[in-house]
């Protein structure tokens, strides 16, 4: 009787890290995929302004904010 429940036991720990890893795994994709997106957003961002286009369109086009914009200029400046 104890190895049955010693074998539950061991059975619902694997399953439950099983669970865990999933769980890991998919909050891994969901953010890789939101900063892949991020990274999309500020690159068109940056091409946006290597082509002058005006801030207020970058910024209604992209989402991104004034100050946000400002520091990619100034990243463009410098390089």
């Amino acid at each position: 009787m104890i190895k049955n429940i010693e074998k539950e036991y061991e059975e619902d720990d694997e399953d439950m890290l099983d669970e865990f890893v999933d769980r890991l795994l998919y909050e891994g994709k969901k953010l890789g995929l939101r900063e892949g997106k991020i990274q999309a957003i500020i690159e068109v961002a940056i091409n946006m302004l290597k082509e002058k286009c005006d801030k207020q369109i970058i910024k209604k086009c992209t989402g991104l904010s004034e100050t946000k914009i400002q520091q990619l200029e100034i990243s463009l400046q410098k390089s």
